[in-house]
């Protein structure tokens, strides 16, 4: 009994002296996650004659232009502009047959990066459905800091990772957040309008935008001789010992000391799974510590069921890209 007793002393006392971590895996709204089974959609794609129909659609609102024996008016526009009549001298004679092929062989080729959109939709669609978020939440809930804090998180399976220990979204998933649910395209190639001479169009638009004209109105500030401040890492926080935070299986936090009773610690994950059909992935997060005498492991199972959408839905929704006028002039 006294060497019981003895023993019992000792591992408290041990037990004692260790930092006392705990870590859990959330959903966005807090709730506890133990495992994940969920579905998404997969979106199939388009048959050629889908794409057929699509670009009959687009040629049909779009038509080329085969008659070339007006000319175009350009007055209305000069109106909206501000310049009248006396501002402009205006002559006008057919577009060259060398012109004409141009324009033809432009619009074969807005035609053909419309079916190239369209061919790449059901890709853009299923990327943002790729991406499950989740959070972890680290905890120190004894009575020592805990130092050289590790953590460490891995998924095994068709699967990667991007953490981040604030808010803000990688730039890799910025720009898979911003892909266009519809096909955007380009306005249609201007037919040619023959010869045209506007003498005195130069100064009447240097006027609108000052002395430096259109270039000088779009001309970006230079922050070339702003200098970045200096980094000073605090011991109390977490970063990454990756060098980027591009997607990859694995990735780990360190800190020097992890205060004891102070907030959680929150890291944001973005779970980016592979386009298969259905997948079986396992997360694992550790957390270790030197004055830990174990590390804590959490295994995760992650089931993806994926359910079968037709692309051309949302191929059918395509539009014009909407010009800025100020670029246009």
């Amino acid at each position: 009994d006294k060497q019981i007793d003895a023993l019992r002393s000792e591992v408290s006392r041990l037990q004692s002296s260790d930092a006392l971590l705990s870590v859990s895996l959330l959903y966005e709204d807090g709730r506890v996650c133990d495992a994940v089974s969920e579905s998404r959609p997969l979106y199939l794609t388009l048959s050629e004659e889908e794409l057929t129909e699509l670009l009959k659609e687009i040629r049909e609102r779009y038509p080329i232009t085969s008659d070339f024996s007006e000319p175009p008016s350009l007055r209305a526009d000069l109106n909206k502009l501000g310049l009248g009549a006396a501002a402009v001298q205006r002559s006008w004679r057919a577009p060259t047959q060398e012109k004409i092929n141009q324009y033809r062989q432009e619009y074969d080729e807005w035609t053909g990066k419309a079916r190239e959109k369209f061919g790449n939709l059901s890709s853009l669609l299923n990327a943002k459905h790729r991406i499950r978020k989740l959070q972890i939440s680290l905890s120190n809930t004894g009575h020592r800091p805990a130092d050289q804090v590790l953590l460490e998180l891995a998924v095994y399976g068709n699967a990667t990772l991007c953490v981040t220990t604030g808010d803000e979204m990688p730039d890799l998933l910025q720009q898979v957040a911003k892909f266009s649910t519809t096909v955007i395209l380009p306005e249609p190639p201007t037919p040619p309008s023959g010869g045209l001479q506007l003498s005195d169009l130069r100064g009447a638009r240097g006027s609108l935008f000052g002395e430096g004209g259109l270039a000088e109105a779009l001309r970006m500030p230079d922050y070339s001789h702003v200098r970045p401040a200096l980094f000073n890492r605090d011991r109390h926080e977490f970063y990454r010992r990756e060098d980027d935070d591009k997607p990859a299986p694995t990735a780990s936090f360190t800190c020097e000391e992890f205060r004891h009773q102070r907030a959680s610690q929150i890291f944001n994950l973005w779970l980016i799974a592979s386009p298969q059909n259905d997948l079986k992935l396992r997360l694992h997060v550790r957390v270790s510590a030197r004055n830990m005498s174990a590390p804590v492991d959490r295994h995760v199972p992650i089931e993806v069921q994926s359910v079968p959408h037709s692309t051309y839905e949302a191929a059918a929704k395509w539009h014009l890209k909407k010009k800025n006028p100020a670029v246009d002039l």
